[in-house]
């Protein structure tokens, strides 16, 4: 299955979205435009808020996880908060690992991790 990566805004809350298994040029695409969304939204929203909702992705590639990962936190400030869903499984361990630290969670619904987005 091929792999996309959307970004969307709503409000002051980053959305991104994954599905299936992501190719080299997908993740490439993808962080470029992240970079941008999060310096555009960043100065009315100095703390950013974000839900990647992963339920339809597949686990990725060894390399492709070290790519996000390094990208990731090229683009988050410690204070940021981000909500990643995932459903229970191997993706979800992947993604836990990719991403940490104490404003960093992950969830199995979107209703979950916009509450902990809205309580923080």
């Amino acid at each position: 299955m091929a792999g996309s990566l959307t970004v969307t805004t709503n409000g002051g809350m980053i959305c991104v979205t994954g599905i299936g298994f992501f190719s080299d040029a997908c993740v490439e695409r993808h962080f470029e435009d992240l970079r941008q969304v999060a310096l555009m939204t960043r100065p009315r929203h100095p703390r950013l808020k974000v839900v990647i909702d992963m339920r339809a992705s597949l686990v990725q590639s060894a390399s492709t996880s070290a790519r996000i990962e390094r990208e990731t936190r090229r683009i988050w400030a410690r204070d940021d908060r981000i909500a990643i869903v995932a459903r229970a499984g191997l993706t979800r361990l992947q993604l836990s690992r990719i991403v940490d630290g104490e404003n960093h969670r992950t969830f199995e619904t979107i209703d979950a991790a916009r509450q902990w987005l809205d309580a923080g």
